[in-house]
Formats: C-alpha cells, sequence, structure tokens
C-alpha cells in the first residue's frame, strides 16, 4: 500500500515538471520574441536580462517546494505507518526480577518494598514454606504468577496471617506435595475449586487451623493421594461434601478432621479401602453425623480416639469389617449420642480398649459376644458410660492386666462377672468406685493384683469379696 502510495505521488511529480518545462518552453520562446524586438529597440535588452532571470528563479523556486511537499508526505506517510505497527504489537511488559532459585525468591518476596506482580517466577520449581510466618500485606500481583514449573508447595503459606488473595488461576498441574500449604493461614478462605492436583501425593495438615476456610473441594482429582493426615484439623469453618472424591489410594487419614467443629458434610461414597489409620478421624468434630457404614474398612488396623467428643455422632456402623484393627483405645469416649449395635464386630485382633466408651453417656448395646482374648488393657472402659448394662459375663479376660476405673461411675451397670479369669491383671484401682448399682459377688476371681486402691468406694457392693483387704 505504501509503495502504491508512493509512486502516485512521484508520478504526480513528473507530471507537475512536465509543466514546468512547458512554462520554461514557453518562455523562451517570448524571450526569443523579445530579442528580436530589442535588436531594433536597444533599450528593451536589459529589460529583457531582467525577465530572464525572474523565469528562471521561478522555476527553480517551483521545483523545490514540490520536492519539499513530496518529502513532507512521505514522511507523514511513514510515520503513520510507524504508529499502526506499533499499535499492532502485542505489549509485552518485562518483569524486574527473573530469580532463578528458591532462596533467590526468597530474598525478593520478604522484601514488603517488592511488588509481587514485578517477578517472574517461571524458573522455580520449589516454593516449600515461600511465604511460611510472612507478615506481608500486600499480594497484589501473586494471582500472575506462572507456577506451572513447581513441584513442591509444601508449608507455601503456613502461619501466613494476612494471606487471602485470589489465586484461583494457578497451574498447579505438576505439583506433588501440598503438606501444610495453608496451615494456619487464619484468613485465607478464595475458591480454588478448579486447580488441577492430579499429581498430589501427599495433603497433609493442608488446611490445618485455617478457621476461615469454607470453599468446595468436590471436584478435586484426588486419585493420586496417599496422605491426608489432619488434612482439616481444627478448619473451624470447613463444611463442604467430599462425596465425589476418589480417595482409593488413601492410606492414611488420621485426625483428617479433628477439631473441624462445624464439618457434617458427607461421605458416604468415599473409597476407603486401602486406609490403615483412621486415629481421632471424627475426633472433636462435634458436628458430624453422616452415615458412613458402608465404608470398607477391611485394612484399617488403628481407630484410636477415632469418634472421640464427636458429641452429635450416632449413626449404624454394624456393617463395617474391623477384623484388621488392633486398638480401639478412647474410640467412642465421650461420643455422647452415640448408641448402636456393635454386636456383629470382630475384634480378635484387638488389644486396646482402653477409654473406649468412657462418657458415651447413650451407649447400652450387647457386646457379650465379643472375643477379647487378646486385649491387654481395659482401664475406663466404660468409665462414665451412665446408661450402660449390658451382660459380658461370656468375655475372656486372661490377658488383660490393667482393669483400673473400667467400671467407674457406670451408674447402671449391674451385670454378673463370676466367672471372669483374672489372674493376670495387675492394676484393679478403683475399677467399681462410684458404679452405685454394681452388686454383684465376686468371690470366685482369682487375684494376683498389685494394686487394687479404692477398688468398690461408693459402689453398691453389699458384701465385699474375700480377697479383697
Amino acid at each position: 500500500m505504501r509503495f502504491i502510495f508512493v509512486a502516485t505521488l512521484f508520478f504526480c511529480h513528473i507530471v507537475m515538471l512536465g509543466c514546468v518545462k512547458n512554462t520554461t518552453l514557453d518562455s523562451q520562446e517570448t524571450t526569443s520574441k523579445t530579442e528580436k524586438d530589442s535588436k531594433a529597440d536597444p533599450n528593451t535588452e536589459d529589460s529583457k536580462s531582467n525577465v530572464n532571470k525572474d523565469k528562471k528563479q521561478d522555476t527553480k523556486t517551483q521545483d523545490t517546494s514540490l520536492e519539499s511537499n513530496l518529502k513532507d508526505t512521505e514522511k507523514k506517510l511513514d510515520s503513520k505507518l510507524d504508529s499502526k505497527q506499533k499499535a499492532t504489537k502485542p505489549k509485552t511488559t518485562k518483569k524486574l526480577h527473573a530469580p532463578q532459585t528458591k532462596n533467590e525468591l526468597k530474598a525478593l518476596v520478604d522484601n514488603n518494598a517488592i511488588k509481587l506482580g514485578d517477578i517472574d517466577t517461571s524458573a522455580i520449581k520449589d516454593m516449600s514454606a515461600l511465604f511460611k510466618n510472612s507478615m506481608r500485606k500486600d499480594f497484589s500481583g501473586i494471582e500472575s504468577w506462572n507456577v506451572k514449573n513447581v513441584t513442591n508447595m509444601y508449608a507455601m503459606f503456613d502461619h501466613a496471617k494476612y494471606f487471602n488473595h485470589d489465586i484461583s488461576k494457578w497451574n498447579v498441574a505438576n505439583v506433588t506435595n501440598m503438606d501444610f500449604m495453608f496451615a494456619d493461614a487464619m484468613q485465607f478462605n478464595q475458591d480454588i475449586s478448579r486447580w488441577n492436583v492430579a499429581k498430589v501425593e501427599s495433603m497433609n495438615n493442608m488446611f490445618a487451623r485455617a478457621k476461615a476456610f469454607n470453599q468446595p473441594l468436590n471436584s478435586w482429582n484426588v486419585a493420586n493421594v496417599r496422605y491426608m493426615n489432619a488434612m482439616f484439623f481444627e478448619a473451624e469453618s470447613f463444611n463442604q461434601s467430599l462425596n465425589k472424591w476418589d480417595t482409593r489410594n488413601v492410606e492414611s487419614m488420621r485426625e483428617m478432621f479433628y477439631g473441624a467443629k462445624s464439618f457434617n458434610g458427607a461421605l458416604e461414597s468415599l473409597n476407603v479401602a486401602n486406609v490403615i489409620n483412621m486415629n481421632a478421624m471424627f475426633a472433636f468434630a462435634t458436628s458430624f453425623n453422616q452415615n458412613i457404614n458402608a465404608w470398607n474398612v477391611s485394612k484399617v488396623k488403628y481407630m484410636e480416639n477415632m469418634f472421640e467428643n464427636a458429641i452429635s455422632f450416632n449413626q449404624p456402623l454394624n456393617s463395617w469389617n474391623v477384623g484388621r484393627v488392633e486398638s480401639m483405645f478412647a474410640m467412642f469416649k465421650n461420643a455422647k449420642e452415640f448408641n448402636q449395635p456393635l454386636e456383629s464386630w470382630s475384634v480378635s485382633k484387638v488389644r486396646e480398649m482402653r477409654s473406649m466408651f468412657e462418657g458415651a453417656l447413650k451407649f447400652n448395646q450387647s457386646l457379650n459376644t465379643w472375643n477379647v482374648s487378646h486385649v491387654t488393657s481395659m482401664s475406663a472402659m466404660f468409665k462414665n458410660a451412665k446408661e450402660f448394662n449390658q451382660p459380658l459375663n461370656k468375655w475372656n479376660l486372661a490377658d488383660v492386666w490393667n482393669t483400673s476405673e473400667m467400671f467407674r461411675n457406670a451408674t447402671s451397670f449391674n451385670q454378673e462377672l463370676r466367672f471372669w479369669r483374672m489372674h493376670n491383671v495387675r492394676y484393679m484401682d478403683r475399677m467399681f468406685e462410684g458404679a452405685i448399682s454394681f452388686n454383684q459377688d465376686l468371690d470366685y476371681w482369682e487375684i494376683n493384683a498389685k494394686s487394687k486402691i479404692d477398688m468398690f468406694k461408693d459402689s453398691g457392693m453389699e458384701k465385699l469379696p474375700k480377697w479383697y483387704k
């Protein structure tokens, strides 16, 4: 286009020059005629000379003016074209800082005078603990960070007191570790539901004590995650359904919802077939009361404190296969509402039943068919279980060495126990203290206990056994 325009101007220039030449020829003819006349009149010779000079000067001036106009036009055209080209070029904002290592990046973000939007993070692979304990208040610009090469975000915002910025558009597709990522990030409550977490293997304590966080996460692909220990530990506001999660590869859910006092999200469809540890999973989750009876817990070995202080929980669990569980320590401790049948459970591998139903105020279900032959400790097992009064005469306590406080303040309990094998028990302190209804014959017990302090204090026993001194 520029070439055509210039060519047109050039053509016009030639035409105009032609016109000028014609004018010059006419002028020359006139001059010639004048010369002839001047021969007849000598007085006209000087006049002729002046006319010729004026004509030549006019012609030269016209040529110069035309060339100048042409150059001005070309310059204007060049200027317009350059402006148009500059306008069509994409604007590229060069970042002020381009750290190549995590330490270099850490030094930059620790300087509050440096804007996060001025940092090019494309070369960084490790962002672990990057803002841990940070007091930074201005996180503007972090939303545009290039994190596509990052593999480690361990404790990235751990204890970042003021962090609550939108990072929903981050590409975290290559991250494998998100342990403690938002732990103690007290203000964080942003939507990160669209994150691609398909490569993440560990989410331990990810939202632990993130007290404000309550965003949907049900769309996450967590099929590759193996560890979810304390993931929502004391995340007091969190209450979202996680029913669509594919947790088939998770091995440990220890303390996963511990202290998540608002949580009552649906979980019945979770695949927990490979989980080994469920210790304190719902401990102090005071709102939780969902049906999880369909869970396949056949590989679980540890259920200690699982529903401790889950004061709302009262759902059936009779379908659970607990055949591999080794410890049920404080499993239903202070689960005040729980009163569901458990007699179908196979507890033959359980060794620890300390405080199992301690403080389970409403629990009163039959357990007489349980095989407790491998249990070693039953201390405080029914302590403060105010309603419990079920027969236990079939239990084999041959391996038990501690029954201290077993029925302490179990105010309703009064069942026959005369044939229990107690010869291996070493500690019986306060075993029936405060069991105001208990009044049974225990003379047949073979006792080798080292300590029996206040064993029947304030109980209902009218006649103490002969071996008790």
